[in-house]
């Protein structure tokens, strides 16, 4: 059960990074280059959206 809710939680920080992620992304490939920190922040959400959650219980 605690694997199950571990996984949950996990898909759920997922879901809202993508969402986050999606919601600031710009249209145009050329304003994406020129974002700086932003530009950083939405590449540590994909890194973050793209591993997969660990099913081993500490």
């Amino acid at each position: 059960m605690l694997r199950k809710n571990i996984i949950k939680t996990k898909m759920k920080e997922i879901r809202e990074s993508l969402k986050l992620i999606e919601d600031n992304l710009p249209e145009k490939p050329e304003k994406f280059a020129t974002m700086g920190l932003i530009k950083d922040g939405i590449s540590r959400g994909l890194n973050f959206a793209s591993k997969m959650p660990s099913t081993r219980v500490p």
